[in-house]
């Protein structure tokens, strides 16, 4: 898992190596972390972090960086597609939720699963900026928010207001 201080640079290296190549930026946001850390307490809350970030490592995606941005956010940088479709997107989701969210985790004595909004960019069709694809793909994870969470919402520039 790179940590928010490197993963532009290792973004960055791996665009710069096959310039032709699209990605898709996908940015994790787990809902309702607040009331897992209130309720089990913050060793509960850090080992649910970690079982998410173990999961997310057991995507079956073979070229993938993946991302601790800051607290209860994750990223990943899905590379080496010759061009990036619509089922591509939801394959990626039908992934999400298959290895992330369909298996309950212990805490506490008590089974709990992983909910988690889903924003998604796309490096070569969207931006050709990695700035720019990072702050896409928050805001789509923001208007997934927006429709009632644990979904995902791919980045439409007709909608974007900065």
């Amino acid at each position: 898992m790179v940590s928010r201080y490197q993963y532009r640079e290792e973004i960055d290296l791996v665009i710069k190596s096959s310039p032709q190549a699209h990605g898709v930026f996908v940015f994790l946001d787990l809902d309702n972390f607040k009331r897992i850390n209130d309720t089990y307490g913050h060793q509960a809350g850090d080992n649910y972090l970690k079982e998410f970030a173990r999961r997310l490592l057991h995507l079956p995606f073979e070229e993938k960086i993946c991302i601790r941005i800051a607290g209860d956010e994750f990223g990943l940088y899905l590379h080496g597609y010759t061009r990036v479709l619509e089922q591509d997107l939801l394959n990626i989701w039908n992934a999400i939720q298959e290895i992330v969210l369909n298996e309950s985790i212990p805490l506490n004595g008590v089974i709990e699963t992983f909910r988690c909004s889903v924003g998604m960019a796309v490096y070569g069709k969207d931006t050709d900026n990695i700035y720019d694809l990072i702050e896409f793909a928050d805001y789509a994870m923001y208007q997934a928010k927006q429709k009632g969470k644990n979904t995902f919402s791919v980045f439409c520039k007709e909608e974007y207001r900065r």
